[in-house]
């Protein structure tokens, strides 16, 4: 005996890719693209599906909505994103973000914070590096690198990221 059944999947596939700016630099290397389910409430995380590190992410999903989560250094850019059963859609994300190439020279430690304090006169910590040259994303923005060299210095430098664009910064004892 046989039973032919026929099947019908209702699956879309979501394609993404990241840029810098609008026109700008597409991401080429360090990209993740993390997709979750929406969250239920507001202080939630949604649950994961899955994580792909190419250059232009193919996923096969569930028709529905999910979170689109892009990420290369510390520049992160989330957008909610509708997959439809059997078409493909294709999300191209503006990171608006740049890349910051920090020289040090000899130190313990680098730490980088938005340089806007909060109400508590607190900076919130980006990254926390110890080469001494980085090169690293960042989202458009006003920053503070304080660098901490082995005889216990501190020497901070406000720098500025702009989307789309490479910022050079050298800090000196």
């Amino acid at each position: 005996d046989a039973v032919n059944l026929g099947l019908t999947l209702d699956v879309g596939k979501l394609l993404v890719g990241g840029v810098y700016a609008p026109g700008g630099p597409k991401v080429e290397n360090g990209i993740s693209v993390e997709i979750r389910h929406p969250p239920q409430g507001d202080a939630e995380q949604g649950e994961w599906v899955a994580t792909v590190y190419d250059p232009l992410s193919r996923i096969d999903l569930q028709s529905g909505p999910y979170d689109v989560i892009v990420m290369v250094g510390r520049a992160q850019k989330t957008v909610r994103a509708e997959v439809k059963s059997g078409v493909s859609t294709r999300l191209d994300i503006n990171l608006d973000a740049g890349v910051l190439g920090l020289k040090t020279g000899k130190v313990n430690s680098i730490e980088i914070f938005q340089a806007e304090r909060d109400i508590n006169n607190e900076r919130k910590l980006v990254h926390t590096g110890f080469d001494p040259e980085m090169n690293l994303a960042l989202n458009a923005g006003k920053y503070v690198a304080v660098v901490q060299y082995a005889d216990d210095r501190k020497v901070e430098k406000e720098f500025t990221i702009s989307a789309g664009k490479r910022t050079d910064v050298e800090v000196k004892p």
